[in-house]
């Protein structure tokens, strides 16, 4: 019995650890402009300030596959930008991703297709993708905006 009550900790930090490395998985900012000088990237949103370049696709991210993106924020607010409709191979498939931008920033982020959803629904290769990104102004989240729909072929 005394076993088991040391084990108890132990299990709850991994489950949050596990739970932070999820919801933050794909929001890891970074400065690094290896992507921004890439030349295959491919600008996939340009709009109200906000402009959205697909830097490529990773099959072998932490959680599941990554579509890479970088995004600029050239507008005079701070936004959260999510994707939504989002459909892997036609179909519906809940990503992760939200990420928050502030005026002037441009970081590095992914949408993150899970590998366990991905087995639920049988998909063992990934050919597109297609979502919209919905933005909304981090101040007052009323002032909301969304892109057209984009489908990126991997």
């Amino acid at each position: 019995m005394n076993r088991l009550k040391n084990i108890r900790p132990i299990r709850v930090t991994l489950l949050i650890a596990a739970i932070f490395m999820v919801l933050f998985a794909g929001s890891m900012l970074t400065t690094d402009n290896s992507l921004a000088a890439a030349s295959e990237n491919i600008k996939i949103m340009d709009q109200n300030g906000i402009d959205v370049s697909f830097c490529g696709f990773n099959y072998d991210g932490f959680v599941g596959p990554e579509a890479g993106l970088l995004i600029e924020n050239n507008s005079d607010h701070s936004y959260i930008i999510q994707a939504e409709n989002v459909q892997v191979n036609g179909i519906a498939i809940s990503p992760i991703f939200s990420c928050q931008i502030a005026s002037g920033q441009k970081l590095t982020d992914a949408i993150i297709i899970s590998d366990w959803k991905l087995d639920e629904y049988g998909i063992t290769t990934i050919d597109t993708i297609e979502f919209n990104f919905v933005v909304f102004d981090s101040d007052n989240w009323y002032d909301d905006f969304y892109s057209d729909n984009i489908c990126l072929n991997i």
